[in-house]
């Protein structure tokens, strides 16, 4: 049965509002159209309001009145035997359980979804259910099974031309590539989704991919590209109506201020999203005086802002022990932590020191490729943190070499294949070192990659172009030049002139082009840094 009659139109703009995220002005309308479907005896057209207003209540962050509100339907759908509605019906309520954390509700509703989606044959709900049940198997860690079903919900998605949904699929296969950890498949899933919600002017969907996207990258350790993410994901979710997803992109960026030692604005990000819970939680009662009886929503959003005052706390607690139980006085704080900074300094030199040891010949080799490190990044016009983070991972890179027999590290001719395997371990070592560090996150990551070329053709994990991190890829420059200007007991220092020769040879090959470019450029005189032994 189609959908007709003098609502249609009215229902086609509050599907439109709610696309759009715009869930309060989607409820207003709804509830004047339930009035005239009700008024008419128009059964059909009730019951299909009901389920939108489930949906707008849903956005709102309100599970339990949304569940409210679909169950109403399905009592009328379930009378009528009309299993498109029940599919469509079934399919919400396993979403609204998911979201209200009742687990046992969920799966229920959504296979229930399933078979009434099959029944029915509509494209658009097998879509749907489809997806539901495959969000079922993701979260019990049976990807091949997730897999199978998103991929079919996407046939249909495709079949029916509907750009809206198809986005949702991608995005939980990048969820899925994101949890058996392929991140470049994951990127790629991420990169398609987000062009298909912003073609179907799905801003909620658009805004959550970014959000995740985002949360992809930190993992990474791309950090930039991290924070691009999350800033484009907040900035959209602030424009929407969702609590729910404001919550979830403050949340993130939160984590990433954390992981980046930003901890004044990781605290001001846990601020907004407690004062985002409070507020929910204000709003949940008035709906209470107004006789809605939703206090499984009142719970949760209680033991939500809880939880959220109690990491809040902890990290206030954090931030005091950083600064020496002193006020969150911004200059000091920033002073206490420069101070701070140079204390990890002269500790990650004197280590540089140690390994420089083992091997008398690189003497000072880890500060040189340092200081060309920093000057690339500040060419580049990376900011101040992040220039520090690659100045002190380019200071230790090579601290694995540890792990590397002396005999190897001073042999003054080509190494044995059993040789070269063992000295090509010392990235991971330096990584298994370094990743046990608070704070060293950026180092570890200079140590795992700086041997990795452009080209895909390093080591150790064979990474190409972009997907190798740019700090790396910035002190793999600034390390192959220093070696090669400097002395060594097997062979001739090179001039400048010959070096800049041998490097520009590799240009797309061991570098990335355009950094190697600024690098050599004689205006920014990076190269010129320190003279050749």
């Amino acid at each position: 049965m189609e959908f007709m009659g003098p609502f249609k139109d009215r229902l086609e703009v509050a599907n439109r509002l709610i696309g759009e995220a715009d869930f309060r002005s989607a409820l207003r309308l709804l509830h004047g159209v339930l009035e005239d479907a009700e008024a008419r005896g128009d059964d059909y057209a009730t019951a299909v309001i009901l389920n939108r207003l489930g949906r707008a209540y849903r956005g709102l962050g309100n599970p339990a009145l949304s569940i409210q509100y679909h169950m109403k339907a399905l009592d009328i759908f379930q009378r009528m035997e009309d299993h498109r509605g029940l599919a469509d019906t079934y399919n919400s309520l396993g979403v609204a359980w998911s979201r209200g954390g009742d687990r046992a509700e969920t799966v229920k509703f959504r296979l229930k979804g399933l078979e009434a989606a099959q029944h029915s044959g509509d494209l658009r709900e097998l879509s749907r259910a489809y997806n539901n049940v495959g969000e079922i198997y993701r979260e019990e860690g049976r990807c091949a099974e997730a897999q199978e079903h998103y991929l079919r919900s996407m046939e249909f998605d495709r079949q029916a031309g509907n750009k809206a949904y198809e986005a949702v699929g991608l995005h939980n296969l990048a969820l899925l590539a994101m949890a058996e950890g392929d991140i470049p498949e994951a990127r790629r899933f991420f990169r398609e989704s987000l062009v298909l919600s912003a073609e179907a002017r799905d801003k909620e969907m658009e805004a959550e991919t970014l959000v995740r996207w985002g949360t992809l990258e930190m993992q990474a350790h791309r950090w930039h590209e991290a924070e691009d993410c999350l800033k484009r994901g907040l900035a959209l979710a602030e424009t929407l109506q969702s609590s729910q997803l404001l919550g979830v992109a403050l949340g993130e960026m939160a984590a990433y201020h954390r992981a980046r030692g930003n901890y004044l604005e990781a605290l001001g990000a846990l601020e907004r999203l407690t004062e985002i819970s409070r507020e929910e939680y204000r709003n949940i009662q008035a709906s209470r005086l107004l006789a809605v009886p939703v206090e499984m929503e009142v719970e949760r959003s209680r033991e939500k802002s809880q939880e959220l005052a109690h990491e809040n706390k902890a990290l206030r607690e954090l931030i005091a022990e950083q600064v020496r139980e002193i006020d969150l006085d911004k200059e000091e704080a920033l002073n206490l932590r420069d101070r701070a900074q140079k204390t990890l300094e002269d500790s990650l030199l004197a280590l540089a020191s140690v390994i420089e040891a083992k091997d008398p010949h690189t003497g000072g080799h880890g500060a040189r490729v340092a200081g060309y490190a920093r000057a690339l990044a500040r060419s580049l016009g990376l900011f101040p943190g992040d220039r520090q983070r690659i100045y002190l991972g380019a200071i230790v890179h090579d601290v694995g070499k540890i792990g590397v027999p002396d005999a190897i590290l001073g042999k003054p001719n080509s190494l044995e294949r059993w040789e070269q395997e063992t000295f090509q371990r010392h990235p991971t070592m330096g990584h298994q070192i370094l990743s046990r560090i608070q704070g060293l996150d950026a180092a570890a990551e200079v140590a795992l990659c700086h041997h990795e070329r452009w080209d895909g053709k390093g080591y150790p994990r064979g990474l190409k172009g972009t997907d190798i991190p740019i700090f790396a890829r910035i002190v793999a420059i600034a390390n192959v030049w220093d070696n090669l200007v400097s002395s060594r007991p097997h062979r001739s220092v090179l001039t400048r002139e010959e070096a800049r020769r041998a490097m520009t040879a590799e240009r797309g090959g061991a570098f990335d082009p355009d950094l190697l470019d600024l690098f050599l450029d004689e205006k920014e005189g990076i190269s010129l840094l320190y003279r050749p032994w």
